[in-house]
This record gives structure tokens, C-alpha cells and sequence, in this order.
């Protein structure tokens, strides 16, 4: 569009001006009438102004007696009235002449002076024409506009011709309009104003003795406060201001419209009529149903509440979220409601203004979990199967084609993982009521996270998130089961839905993911296995509950017992005919098989949870107590299989566990009713405990402790160290070594040298532990190992100077066939290789290429020693990082030596 700026302008539109610019002007003090101030100042004003119409401004004159009904203006005896008359008179005939100036659609702007005063003329008609005639708590009151409110009288009992006045202010406001700016100012600075007044016009209730009088009457108005039929505004009229009304709803900017509609509304400091009230809500229920109306009223209702966006506040996001979870009571029926509005509610999710995403994203959660809350099923069909239809999909595939083919794409999955992310997390207290929704796709988003795990991803944050928020509202029952669910994959039931076994995930080009599917079916590897539980251990963590944590760890040690007294013996089916056999052996087998790899499995949770969740296993004593009830019913089953031929570390454990019970019962202690509960279930199992267990040292322990509970503690246990010596003295030792305190202080020597008593800790320390590791219990050997591999990483002199001996230690226990002991002898051999990897890594290299020896050695064990070697040397390269390309020459050599 081209402008003529600053064009000549003709003789009336200059006198116009004049005119305005003399309306606008302040008037001396001097020579006003008494009375009321205002009306004395504006008589005076009015006669200025006639003096220069009949004197100077002819033209002017002229064309207001012909084209304004300028008669009905110099009749009227009602000086602020007759004043606004002036000021609508003048306005028009400046916005026809501007009109007249629109020529092959070249718009004359006016000048900026010019734009001011009739900024200010429009207010003038505001305050003095349409304020005055509206009924109270309509509108925005005038003293919240200006602090000259008190001069101008509001409506009263004797208001003459109120609605009529307002329409011929609203008709003069409409006719700006066509401008294109003065339209501008009006519907951004006076749309409250317009909408106050049509709405009135239109919809407020009409007194019923009131009559139309003769149209004279209207010329009789004076201010001496003589009553005066009211007019009443014909069909016509009404007819034209309903048409006015509906035409500017559609014509302005819908957030700005239910900003506008929410003001009139009124509130706690203006309260607005019923009626109003009602056409109100009516106005925001048509803008809702329109398309975007869900985001116009939100955006509206943020402008409102806070007049910026870059401050939100939640309780009245909370507010429009539950407003809009409400069905208008125009529709036919809520499904009909749900289906127009949930594509709009998800569309929230997407805003793309910084200010406002935040709030908007917390009106749709907490829209969407009010209208689940009021009809689950119609949420669930319209809202959240859309949400989830990504992650979905990979639950009911029917593809036809073979090969790769994608599932879902990388953008498509971040957006769907972004929306669960916001639903959850800007829900607050509702996530709980939306729980049930995750749980379909609660395994597939476990899985998408254990991938995002393994390498760099962007949408592992929120994974973790809606993973954390959900065990966090989960009740404890249900979370154990799933969590277990999760970890183990043997489960004797499908505790969550499983996606399709062909599903598997790629990195994408930005970071993300995508789902592809394959031909063939994906086999669970050990390695996949232990990333899982391990996902689950960082998942606990995440969720920061000691309680869940613990009671996870009690329920993993009960699976364990289960797996323990289950007697998975194969027995050859006796069938008659030859295929069953085969069958039968084959199904047995594969039970066999998946039993033994599901208690490898507990073990390497519960060898997890002890390593990752030291600290948050057993903090409180009802946990502590559940941990003893578990581990003596598992002995308990070991000592009726073993009878009389006990293993150590069976003894050891019951030792350790009847310690840890009679510590904590003491006479002193106070339980409370879950803990007295539970320590009531140790009395069956320790009356089972001293029957069965052929050790006298444990039956006599368990007996006492068994009479000691039953009685509630009136008989005390005896604890008559003198008869077993031999006990006690292996308990110091253990409590010593599990201290700390018998490592590290030196030991004694009968030659009593003088520089004996130099010796540090440390060195004694290692000379102690070379004495341990040839001890008979593996379990001493185990933590010798594992003290030797400390005194490496902190460096120990004494240790340092025997690295071939302690070379030839490890070498020999990563020949050993307990996990426990080989996999310390491989921490250890990383630490070595850490302080000397010039000498180590070639050696481990060595090692690694002899063991391959085809004659003269069993082939099962020179793999499994060539496994342990090799992993030894992986983690000992990978710990090398950036310094591994200077040892690698010598190392290769030594390799490629030894293989020639």
C-alpha cells in the first residue's frame, strides 16, 4: 500500500482541525460561571467555539448544518452532552475529509501532531459520551483511568436518554473505523469501551414502566434534575448494534477479545452485573469453539492474569486448564466437545514463543488431567492415544514388507517424547491421576532409555524424567513389581505390555532415535541384560526414595531364596512314543536353561544394587529386619540339603546375620508396630534354624535369640564367651578386618628392632595381605584381593616394589572359577597396568596369546582363560585413554611374537 504523506489538505478539513485543536485547548480560570466546575468551563469552551463557527469557520458551519443534524446540537441545553456533540461532529467531518483524500487506494496519514489530537478527542468522547450513560460495573471504571474522575458525573435515576447517547457514541466510533488508523487506536485503546456499550445496548435489562415519548422531549433535557421519560431505542436499532457487535467479535484478534471479554467480566474490585456476566461467558464459549479458540482464550487469559508474559502464574494456569476441561452447555454432548477440542489442547504443547510455552504447556496438562479425571474413556480415545500413537504403533505391527523398515522417525519420536515429557512434568499433583496412561508404553520407554544410555542423546534427559516422575507417583506395590519386571526378564508373567520383538533402535543424524524393524528376531545378550539392570539401579537412584530402594533390595534377595529352594533337576521323560520324548527333553532343557540364566541374573542385580546403592539398601531397622528374615529362611533351606556337611561361607553368613539380629534386639530398643511385626516372623525361622543346622555354635545362637523374641525380651541372652573360644576369636578377627582396623597397624615381631617401629601401616598392611591370600576361604581371598588392588591406586611403596609378585598373585587367581575372586584379580590387574603399563600391557598380551595352546590343555578351560585375560586387557587399554598409541608398539610385538 502507498501513502501521501504530508499532502495538502483542503479548506474544511483545516477548519475542522482548528476547531479540535480549540476544543482540546486549555481554558483560563477566569470569567467561569459557579456552580459545577466542569459544566462552567466547558459553557465557556462551547461559546469560544460558536463564535469562530459563525465567524471564521463558515465553511466549517456549513457543512455540519447539512450533513450532522448540527440542529439537534445547538438545541441540546446539557453542556457536556452538547460538548460531546461538538466533538463527534468535528471528528466525522475530519474523518470524511480524510476519506475523501483515499484516491486509487493511497491513504493520507495524518501527521503526528495531528494523530495526538485526535487520540485525545477520542477520549474525551469516552469519558464525557459514553462513561457517564453506562450502568456501574460496567466497563473499566474511570477512576482507574484518571485521576479527574470525581469531575464527571456518573449515570443516575435522572440520566436522560442513556441508551440513545451511547449508540450515537458507538455509531461515531464505527464510522472512525473505516480509517485505517484512527481503527487502529480504537481497537486497541478503546475496545472495552465499545464492547461495554453494544453490550449494554443490546443486552441489559429495560425497565418495564418505561415510554416512549415524543421526540421534542429529548430536546427539553436540562440539568436542573426534573425526571424525563426515557427513550427507547427502536428494533432498527437495536437490529444494527446487535449486527455491529457480532461483526467486531469476528473482526478482532481473539486473544484480544477474550482479554477484553474477561476485563468486563469484572472481578473482585469491580463486580459486573449478572447479565453481563452471562453474555460474557457466552462471547468466550464462541471463541473457544472456533478454530485455534482453545490457544486464543489461553493466550488471552496469560495476557490477562499477569499484563506480561515472562512470569506465569501456575495457580491461574491451573484455573484455565480446569475452565477449558469444561463442557459448554451449547454442545450436544462432551464427546462432541472432546473430539472438537483435543487436537487444539495438544497443540499447546507446541507453542513456539519462549514467554509463553511454559505456561501454555501447564494449562494443557492440567486441561488434559481434568478431563480424564471427569471421562477417562473419551480423554483416552481423543487425547492420549494420539499423544502416545508414535510409541503405539510399535505395539500392533502388520507390515507387509521385509528388511529395515521405520517405525517411527527420529523427529517424529523427539516430538512425541517432548509431549509425554511436558504432560508429566508440568502436571503436578495430577500426574498421579494420569498414571495408569503410561503404563501401555511404560516398557518401550524403559528401553528407548537403556539406549540412549549406551551413547550421547539428547531426549535421554526427559526419558529419565517421565521415567523418575512416574515410579515417583507409582504406589510402592506396583512399582516393586514392575522395577522387578524391568531388571529381570524371566518373569513368571507379563507385568507390563511388551513391544514387538522385531522393533530396534538407531541413533539418528541429530542426536535422536529411530525405530526400525527387522526380519528376524532379536536374542537378548548377556551384555543387553546387564546394561538393563544396571539402567534400573541409575532409575532407583534417580528416584531418590531410601524406602523404595530398599524395599527393592528385600524383594530381589526373596526372588533369589525362590530361585535357591526351586530343585530344577532334568529327569528323562518315560513316554511311549519317541517324538514326545525328544519334545519332552527339549522343553525340559529350556526350562533348565532359563531357570539357571534367571538366577545368574538376580545375582548380578543384587551384586548391583550392593555396589551402585550402598547407603540406601538397609537404612532403617524394618528393612534391616526383612534383610535378616530373608537370608536365615535361605539358610535355613541350604542347612536341610547340606545335614551335617556345612560349607564355610554358610557358617559365616548365619554367624554375620544371628549378629546383626542380636545387636539390634536389645532390651533398651523401642520398635514400632511394623518392626514388632516382622520380628515376630523371625520366630518360626529361628525355631527352624536351631532344629536344622548342625553347627552347635549357630543352634545355640538361634535358640537364644528365638527365647529371647518369644518372651519379648524377659529372658536375656547368655553370652558366655569362655565355652566357645574358638568363635569368639573368629568374630574379633572378622569385625576387625571388617573395620579397618586390623589392616594397616603393624605387625608384631619377636626381634624387636628399632626400625621396625618406622615401618608405615601400609607396608605391614601388604605383607598382611600376602599372608590372607593364601588363606583356604575364598571369601578372605577375595577381600585380600580386593585391599591389594586399594594399596595400588593409592600408590603403596611396598606395593610398588614387589609389582612382579604381585603380577604372579593376580595372574594365579584369575585361574580361580569363583566370579567374585577372578573379576578382583582383573580390578587388580587394570590398577597395575595403570601405575606400569609398559611392562604390564605387554606381559597381559603375552598371557593373552599363550593361552591359546591346542595341545596338551583342555579347550573349554583355555577359552575361559583367554576370556578373563582378554577382558583384563580391554579395560586396562581403556583406562590408558590418550597415552595407549605409546605403549602400543611394544605391546603388538610382544602379541605377534608370541603368536609366531
Amino acid at each position: 500500500m502507498q501513502f501521501k504523506m504530508a499532502a495538502p489538505i483542503g479548506e474544511t478539513l483545516s477548519e475542522a482541525l482548528s476547531v479540535i485543536t480549540c476544543l482540546m485547548s486549555p481554558i483560563s480560570t477566569e470569567g467561569t460561571p459557579e456552580g459545577n466546575w466542569l459544566r462552567g468551563q466547558l459553557q465557556v469552551k462551547l461559546s469560544e467555539i460558536n463564535d469562530k463557527l459563525h465567524n471564521d469557520f463558515t465553511g466549517l458551519l456549513h457543512e455540519l448544518q447539512t450533513k450532522h443534524s448540527w440542529a439537534d446540537t445547538e438545541s441540546c441545553t446539557d453542556s457536556i452532552w452538547k460538548y460531546t456533540l461538538y466533538c463527534t461532529s468535528t471528528l466525522q467531518v475530519v474523518i470524511s475529509e480524510y476519506l475523501k483524500e483515499d484516491s486509487e487506494s493511497k491513504e493520507c496519514i495524518p501527521s503526528v501532531n495531528t494523530q495526538k489530537t485526535l487520540e485525545s478527542l477520542l477520549q474525551f468522547i469516552v469519558c464525557l459520551g459514553i462513561y457517564p450513560n453506562l450502568i456501574p460495573g460496567v466497563g473499566i471504571q474511570l477512576n482507574r483511568r484518571s485521576q479527574f474522575a470525581s469531575l464527571i458525573e456518573n449515570r443516575t435515576k435522572f440520566a436522560f436518554d442513556c441508551d440513545y447517547q451511547l449508540l450515537h457514541c458507538v455509531k461515531t466510533l464505527l464510522f472512525c473505523c473505516q480509517s485505517q488508523y484512527i481503527k487502529t487506536t480504537i481497537l486497541t485503546k478503546h475496545l472495552n469501551d465499545l464492547l461495554a456499550s453494544l453490550m449494554q445496548i443490546c443486552y441489559a435489562p429495560k425497565k418495564k414502566n418505561l415510554t416512549v415519548p415524543d421526540p421534542s422531549t429529548r430536546q427539553q433535557a436540562s440539568s436542573d434534575g426534573t425526571k424525563t421519560p426515557v427513550r427507547l431505542l427502536d428494533e432498527s436499532e437495536l437490529l444494527y448494534c446487535r449486527e455491529e457487535l457480532h461483526k467486531l467479535l469476528d473482526r478482532v484478534y481473539p486473544p484480544s477479545l477474550v482479554q477484553e471479554l474477561l476485563i468486563l467480566q469484572g472481578g473482585p474490585t469491580n463486580k459486573a452485573p449478572k447479565w453481563l456476566k452471562r453474555v460474557c461467558g457466552e462471547l468466550l464459549s464462541n471463541v473457544l469453539l472456533k478454530d485455534n479458540g482453545v490457544k486464543a482464550v489461553v493466550k488471552g487469559f496469560l495476557h490477562t492474569m499477569s499484563g506480561t508474559t515472562n512470569t506465569a502464574d501456575w495457580q491461574k494456569c491451573e484455573a484455565i486448564g480446569r475452565l477449558i476441561a469444561m463442557c459448554p452447555k451449547k454442545m450436544n454432548s462432551p464427546e462432541e466437545y472432546y473430539k472438537h477440542v483435543s487436537k487444539q489442547v495438544l497443540d499447546l504443547f507446541h507453542e513456539d514463543d519462549e514467554l509463553l510455552k511454559s505456561a501454555m504447556s501447564r494449562v494443557a496438562a492440567v486441561c488434559i488431567t481434568a478431563m480424564y479425571t471427569k471421562n477417562a474413556g473419551l480423554t483416552q480415545r481423543y487425547i492420549i492415544n494420539p499423544l502416545q500413537e508414535p510409541l503405539l504403533r510399535c505395539f500392533h505391527l502388520n507390515l507387509e514388507t521385509t528388511g529395515s523398515t521405520t517405525i517411527v522417525g527420529e523427529k517424529e519420536l523427539n516430538q512425541c517424547i517432548q509431549d509425554i515429557y511436558q504432560l508429566y512434568i508440568y502436571n503436578g499433583d495430577g500426574v498421579t491421576a494420569l498414571r495408569c496412561t503410561l503404563k501401555p508404553i511404560l516398557k518401550l520407554v524403559f528401553q528407548l532409555y537403556c539406549h540412549t544410555k549406551q551413547g550421547v542423546s539428547h531426549i535421554r534427559s526427559s526419558l529419565e524424567e517421565i521415567l523418575s516422575v512416574y515410579f515417583k507417583s507409582c504406589e510402592k506395590s506396583d512399582c516393586l513389581e514392575q522395577l522387578m519386571y524391568l531388571a529381570l526378564p524371566y518373569g513368571d508373567k507379563p507385568v507390563l505390555s511388551d513391544p514387538m520383538e522385531t522393533i530396534q533402535f538407531t541413533s539418528g543424524d541429530d542426536g535422536g532415535v529411530v525405530i526400525v524393524t527387522t526380519d528376524e528376531k532379536l536374542e537378548d545378550s548377556e551384555i543387553k541384560t546387564e546394561h538393563t539392570m544396571m539402567c534400573v539401579v541409575h532409575l532407583l537412584d534417580k528416584v531418590n526414595n531410601d524406602t523404595l530402594t530398599a524395599e527393592f533390595f528385600i524383594k530381589v534377595l526373596k526372588e533369589l531364596s525362590d530361585v535357591l529352594s526351586k530343585d530344577e533337576v532334568w529327569v528323562q521323560p518315560s513316554v511311549s512314543v519317541p517324538s514326545q520324548t525328544l519334545l519332552g527333553i527339549e522343553k525340559s532343557l529350556d526350562d533348565m536353561s532359563r531357570h539357571y540364566i534367571h538366577a545368574i541374573h538376580v545375582l548380578a542385580l543384587i551384586s548391583a544394587l550392593c555396589e551402585n546403592q550402598p547407603m540406601a539398601i538397609l537404612q532403617q531397622t524394618f528393612h534391616i529386619l526383612q534383610f535378616i528374615h530373608t537370608t536365615l529362611a535361605r539358610m535355613c533351606d541350604i542347612c536341610e540339603k547340606s545335614g551335617d556337611d556345612l560349607d564355610m561361607l554358610v557358617v559365616d553368613t548365619l554367624t554375620m546375620t544371628l549378629g546383626m539380629l542380636a545387636i539390634i534386639y536389645q532390651p533398651t530398643t523401642k520398635f514400632e508396630s511394623d518392626e514388632k511385626a516382622q520380628l515376630h516372623k523371625m520366630i518360626p525361622v529361628l525355631q527352624r534354624l536351631s532344629d536344622s543346622c548342625s553347627n552347635p555354635f549357630i543352634q545355640q545362637m538361634a535358640s537364644e535369640l528365638y527365647i529371647t523374641i518369644a518372651t519379648h525380651g524377659a529372658i536375656k541372652i547368655e553370652t558366655d564367651q569362655s565355652k566357645k573360644p574358638k568363635q569368639q576369636k573368629r568374630q574379633k578377627e572378622s569385625k576387625k578386618m571388617a573395620d579397618g582396623k586390623t589392616l594397616g597397624k603393624p605387625k608384631p615381631n619377636s626381634s624387636g628392632g628399632k626400625d621396625e617401629g618406622k615401618t608405615s601401616g601400609k607396608s605391614v598392611d601388604f605383607e598382611f595381605l600376602c599372608e590372607e591370600l593364601c588363606d583356604p576361604s575364598i571369601p578372605v581371598q577375595a577381600h585380600a584381593v580386593r585391599r591389594l588392588t586399594q594399596l595400588l591406586v593409592a600408590r603403596d611403596k611396598k606395593t610398588l616394589d614387589n609389582q612382579d609378585k604381585v603380577f604372579t598373585i593376580l595372574k594365579e587367581k584369575l585361574e580361580s572359577d569363583e566370579s567374585f575372586l577372578y573379576l578382583s584379580a582383573i580390578q587388580g590387574i587394570v590398577a597395575l597396568a595403570d601405575i606400569s603399563p609398559k611392562s604390564v600391557l605387554p606381559l597381559l598380551c603375552q598371557l593373552f596369546a599363550a593361552s591359546d595352546s591346542p595341545e596338551g590343555t583342555d579347550e573349554s578351560e583355555d577359552v575361559e582363560m583367554r576370556m578373563k585375560v582378554g577382558e583384563a586387557l580391554v579395560r586396562a587399554c581403556s583406562s590408558m585413554g590418550d597415552m595407549l598409541p605409546a605403549y602400543v608398539r611394544s605391546a603388538s610385538y610382544q602379541h605377534t611374537t608370541s603368536w609366531s
